[in-house]
């Protein structure tokens, strides 16, 4: 049955109120948390990438929202609505709160249905076990394949109940699921997280994760005589039947002999659309163990995609990393023409030799230098070749081309940073960021979550001001305050930004700037950090954010308000939420799928308004047949009556979408009644009929077309990496898409308006595009067609051996072409 909470009654709670309960779990509570490991990692490293993140590393945040999210498709927010505050949490990649760099690369991403096998990778400079840890995965030291997941029992001395399931799926970002009783196989997402993984005996065991959506993700056990294989990933499957999976299907065994090496390194996989996944790894080892060197996809024996990697040898000793530290990826990824590739280089730099505050302020294995594929093609292009000139030049010479440079404090913190090749951005400062990072020594120890700041970060910015931003215990942003200067010293114009929140970590009020009393940066004798942020009672706006006291939902949100005139001013309604779920039996657990039902915003000042006085929107979900009753199978939105005076219909109008198992949707009805009708393939769009003739589609109840349609098709096609290469329009006209490259690797892309297949015959004009490897369009224009038309074959187009744009045009000439000049990043 779903769980449906409603928030638009005549009864409020108070904020006060509100904040202070804390509840008994409801049987299905979304968001529970666990005491003993909220603030301590509890289990060991992984078994094959060897990783062991900080308990401040976890994935989702104590109220539901994510912190870093997954490649891979499941779905574990705990509450993915949240939204209300996350203050700064970092810089171009580095984390405040711990004084990490935290990417997440994504080196293949393919099309294909219902989800895709996403070859990325995280790092983490900052794992501990007993003392510090560089992390030995076989994708570099301290580095993490995102394709590769892995899960850790922790097997808890005080008994069964107390175990707990990590899902590890990062280098800096894991995931808890707590045993829900003593003899039960069932773990439920505790701390942020949302999901169920269920036990099932077996040789080896399983450990199957259904998520929020239905989502299923299968881990091998620990009983497998091979330690390497435990906690493994198997396959995921989502609703519609669709699986990726390592090695087989046929049995967790066979998986394992023929998708996994002795170490426990993936050598096979596949994706939803059929395609393989070998990962091959150096045959001797590189700084002790052997590591990734390549991923290569192919589809019917046609490679389509491909990662090399490539580290700091043993030998010769190469400056700049250490042995086994990840040098360079490089992607190629093929284009329209045989042997034309797209090719992508990212380079790391890292510090090496002893900590020295002034003369070598890094340590082995900390990335010191990032220079992204733009950059380096930049680099690499000065002489007009590509001859990894890149690798040996220094340093200093790299920074204008790096997308990040860091310096670390005494602890392994970032303490300066320079980014996108050390720009000023606006003229001020130095173009540099320092970091600056303490603690509160009056936090409380006890047990549980302390909603009181632990940790703030003081970051001197680019441009010359000051940001401060507060963390509570678990890493969730607090109060942030900016300033002219120095907040310990010379401050000067100081904007506050008070936060709190409430005893289960959700925000509950939001002082603005002008709602500032006073603020306290450092007090005592000898001075110490503050941080009190007090907000006036009589002058400036105050947001408040009453919160779910009980069952299922506790800790969302039900109202926003506002405070017009600081906290003891009359609190006026902005906005109600009402809450339906989705639900499913996982083992023997309730697992519920969160959704909106009524949302109702205000436009007058009303402290209570009544049914009716807002914009109501209402949104009813329907849920597929069982087994699949966590996925949508209808979502129909209704829309308040807008007045004719407002230009609306005085009517309520009611749109709908009728989803299928892979979440895509085939059918949808809008306001006016018109039905659009779409196919797809491999996961992207492939047909679509607006104003459908649902006669022969077969259409779900609610979905028929009413009166005299006319419909209108247009029809998609793709190449083998998911390019779109031709679109036929309503009328027939059928356009066409080119990709090719200049000789210093841009990628351009030419659009014909018209092409006739049967005779060959292009038409113009033909729209042109030179794009960098950041993403920034270089040069855009028009190319001219003799006669306005042509036969020659594509692979005539562009002279790839060519870096201008102009020049490099072989077919037609170029009649307009405007031009952007970037930074040496290729990014400004």
């Amino acid at each position: 049955m779903p769980r449906k909470l409603a928030s638009r009654s005549s009864t409020f709670l108070s904020v006060a109120f509100a904040a202070a309960i804390l509840p008994a779990l409801a049987p299905a509570q979304i968001l529970q948390t666990h005491a003993e490991s909220l603030t301590s990692y509890l289990p060991a490293a992984t078994a094959v990438q060897g990783v062991r993140p900080l308990a401040e590393q976890r994935g989702t945040r104590l109220e539901g929202s994510m912190r870093k999210g997954s490649t891979l498709p499941f779905s574990i927010a705990g509450n993915p609505f949240e939204g209300v505050w996350g203050g700064t949490a970092e810089i171009d990649g580095a984390g405040l709160h711990l004084g990490t760099w935290a990417p997440t690369e994504v080196d293949i991403s393919l099309p294909a249905p219902g989800f895709r096998w996403v070859v990325g990778r995280t790092y983490n400079s900052l794992q501990y076990s007993g003392g510090h840890l560089d992390s030995q995965s076989p994708q570099g030291i301290n580095w993490h394949q995102s394709s590769q997941p892995e899960i850790v029992l922790h097997d808890d001395a005080t008994g069964p109940e107390e175990d707990i399931i990590y899902l590890v799926y990062g280098a800096d970002r894991f995931a808890e699921f707590k045993r829900t009783g003593s003899s039960s196989n069932d773990f439920k997402g505790v701390n942020g997280a949302s999901g169920v993984f269920v036990h099932t005996t077996g040789s080896p065991d399983t450990f199957k994760l259904t998520d929020q959506t239905g989502l299923e993700v299968t881990f091998f056990g620990f009983n497998t005589a091979d330690a390497d294989h435990k906690g493994q990933l198997w396959k995921i499957a989502d609703p519609a039947g669709n699986t990726a999976y390592v090695g087989s299907t046929a049995s967790a065994s066979s998986a394992i002999s023929a998708g996994y090496d002795s170490d426990g390194r993936i050598t096979l996989a596949y994706d939803t659309a059929g395609r393989s996944y070998a990962y091959s790894y150096s045959s001797s080892t590189i700084g002790s163990y052997k590591r990734l060197e390549t991923v290569v996809v192919t589809a019917s024996s046609v490679e389509v995609a491909r990662v090399a990697y490539g580290y700091y040898p043993d030998s010769p000793s190469i400056d700049y990393g250490e042995p086994g530290d990840l040098r360079t990826a490089t992607v190629t990824l093929p284009l329209t023409d045989s042997g034309i590739n797209d090719i992508r280089v990212q380079h790391y730099r890292y510090w090496e030799g002893a900590y020295n505050a002034s003369t070598n302020p890094g340590y082995p294995h900390a990335i010191q230098l990032v220079v992204q594929a733009e950059g380096a093609r930049r680099y690499e292009f000065q002489d007009s070749t590509f001859d990894d000139d890149i690798l040996s030049e220094t340093t200093a010479n790299l920074r204008s081309f790096a997308s990040a440079y860091f310096e670390y404090d005494s602890s392994r913190r970032i303490s300066e940073a320079a980014f996108n090749g050390d720009c000023g951005c606006g003229g001020a400062g130095s173009g540099t960021f320092t970091f600056r990072y303490e603690s509160n020594g009056a936090h409380p120890s006890a047990s549980g979550y302390d909603e009181e700041w632990q940790n703030r970060t003081t970051v001197e910015r680019a441009d010359g001001t000051w940001l401060t931003q507060y963390f509570d215990e678990t890493g969730q942003a607090l109060s942030q305050v900016i300033t002219a200067g120095d907040p310990s010293s010379s401050p000067g114009s100081t904007w506050v930004t008070g936060v709190t929140r409430s005893a289960v970590g959700c925000v509950t009020e939001i002082g603005t700037p002008a709602s500032l009393s006073s603020y306290t940066h450092n007090s005592g004798s000898p001075s110490a950090p503050d941080g009190t942020v007090a907000l006036s009672s009589s002058v400036g706006l105050v947001n408040v954010y009453v919160r779910s006291g009980s069952g299922d939902f506790t800790g969302y949100l039900l109202r926003e308000k506002f405070r017009e005139a600081g906290t003891g001013s009359t609190d006026y309604m902005y906005r109600q939420i009402g809450y339906d779920s989705l639900s499913k039996t996982v083992g023997a657990t309730t697992l519920l799928r969160p959704l909106i039902d009524e949302d109702e915003k205000y436009e007058a000042k009303l402290q209570f308004p009544s049914a009716g006085t807002g914009m109501l929107m209402q949104v009813a979900t329907t849920a597929a047949s069982s087994p699949n009753t966590l996925s949508n199978a209808k979502v129909a939105r209704t829309i308040e009556a807008v007045d004719t005076a407002e230009n609306g219909a005085n009517a309520t109008v009611e749109e709908s979408s009728h989803v299928v198992l892979d979440g895509n949707v085939d059918f949808q009805k809008a306001r006016d009644g018109k039905i659009t009708y779409r196919e797809y393939s491999n996961g992207q769009l492939t047909k679509e009929v607006d104003d459908a003739d649902t006669t022969s589609l077969s259409p779900p109840t609610g979905f028929s077309h009413a009166g005299t349609p006319a419909p209108l098709t247009t029809q998609y096609a793709y190449d083998s990496q998911g390019r779109s290469t031709l679109t036929t329009l309503p009328d027939g006209r059928v356009t066409q898409q080119y990709y090719s490259i200049l000789k210093d690797r841009r990628r351009v892309t030419l659009s014909f308006p018209k092409y006739v297949s049967g005779t060959g015959y292009r038409y113009g004009p033909v729209g042109y595009t030179v794009t960098n490897h950041a993403g920034k369009v270089e040069a855009s224009g028009v190319i001219a067609l003799p006669s306005n038309e042509s036969n020659s074959a594509l692979s005539g187009y562009i002279d790839e051996t060519d870096a201008d744009p102009i020049s490099a045009v072989d077919v037609g000439t170029v009649a307009q072409l405007r031009v952007s000049r970037f930074d040496d990043t290729g990014t400004r």
